[in-house]
């Protein structure tokens, strides 16, 4: 396969409220590409926010902007990393603790690319993606968090 010619396949989606994350569908669509790694990252609810215990996370988003920039992401970084294929699934609405708000799923020729890709993935998304959370629990009534790391309020 002449990899210099060929772009990767990109699947990348935000869930509507109470859709939850089907990972094997993503680790699907990733193999079968001659693939040589495939990594995963599924980004899991903690049960404490600031050392207090909350009941999840409501995740907002900017309607016309957030899976537009989620596509470009995904599609940036498997170039970048020249993956076979990559995928990225996101919640909105309300996630409870335990459950995964986010799953990722590369596949690559080698596994150092998949590696620092599937890391890039979630920073990138964080920084550029306009998706923020809202704190649930009875110690912060709606507070939004803001992480340090993140441009976009995520």
């Amino acid at each position: 396969m002449d990899r210099a010619h060929d772009l990767p396949q990109i699947f990348a989606v935000l869930l509507r409220p109470g859709v939850a994350i089907q990972p094997e569908e993503l680790d699907t669509f990733v193999r079968g590409a001659g693939e040589g790694a495939v990594v995963t990252f599924a980004g899991i609810v903690r049960p404490l926010e600031n050392g207090k215990p909350i009941e999840g996370l409501e995740y907002e988003w900017h309607a016309t902007l957030a899976e537009r920039e989620l596509q470009k992401v995904v599609r940036d970084v498997a170039s970048r990393y020249n993956l076979l294929r990559a995928a990225c699934a996101h919640r909105t609405g309300f996630v409870a603790v335990g459950e995964p708000a986010v799953y990722i799923a590369v596949s690559a020729l080698h596994r150092q690319a998949a590696f620092e890709a599937c890391a890039a993935l979630i920073t990138e998304l964080k920084r550029q993606v306009p998706i923020w959370k809202v704190v649930r629990g009875a110690d912060f009534s709606g507070y939004r968090y803001l992480e340090e790391e993140n441009h976009a309020i995520h």
